[in-house]
């Protein structure tokens, strides 16, 4: 124990000379300060943090691979989720192209349904009215007849002459043939109009063929004076 003591007695009294010595040159250099003190104690007996154990400070590695690995998967995933709402998008957006275009057909197929709807109902209102129009011509006087169709279009007149039977139609052009110039105008159109292609053009020929002879043996205006 004497032995101990006087070892640990020598010991502390070389740590003391240590710090005489230490402390004299710097203040033989004018260093000696309250921190180059505290720097000579932990020098010689430590640090406080030192013997509580302080946690060695953490430096920045490299990422390991498996962290380099896990956020590659990462961005592949969220690239994944991005690409699947992109093309989500584009199914939607796509789907309601067709929708749009399948309305379209919808609608444009209904107004051909209302304009054939509408041409028929036109039509039949056409065909009416010159069913009407052939009757009363067909129960007139030709004379009658031929003031009534000199009130009509040229149009009108050859679709009532379409509907007349062959006698009738041949004494209606007689009866235009017969008349003033007027008239006579407006037989020779209808008769052009009607006359090709017609089942009657023979009967319809001979009849005009019949007017014209008695036409021209007629004596003027200038013969009879």
């Amino acid at each position: 124990m004497r032995i101990l003591g006087a070892f640990v007695g020598l010991l502390a009294v070389a740590i003391l000379s240590a710090q005489l010595i230490a402390a004299g040159i710097l203040y033989a250099r004018g260093q000696l300060t309250g921190e180059t003190i505290s720097e000579i104690q932990g020098a010689v007996f430590g640090s406080e943090e030192e013997d509580l154990g302080e946690e060695p400070a953490v430096h920045e590695t490299t990422p390991s691979m498996n962290a380099v690995l896990e956020e590659r998967a990462m961005r592949v995933l969220a690239l994944g989720a991005k690409e699947e709402e992109l093309r989500s998008l584009r199914d939607l957006v796509s789907k309601q192209a067709d929708d749009v275009a399948a309305e379209r057909e919808r609608l444009e197929a209904l107004k051909e349904e209302f304009r054939i709807e509408l041409q028929k109902l036109k039509d039949e209102r056409v065909t009416e009215s010159i069913e009407k129009a052939q009757s009363i011509v067909s129960k007139s006087k030709t004379s009658d007849a031929v003031h009534y169709l000199m009130t009509l279009s040229i149009d009108e007149n050859v679709q009532i002459f379409g509907g007349l039977q062959a006698k009738t139609q041949a004494k209606l052009l007689q009866e235009f043939a017969a008349g003033v110039d007027e008239v006579q105008q407006r037989g020779r159109s209808v008769f052009e109009a009607i006359a090709l292609g017609s089942p009657e053009k023979e009967l319809i020929d001979e009849a005009f063929d019949a007017v014209r002879p008695e036409q021209a043996s007629a004596p003027s205006s200038a013969d009879r004076r």
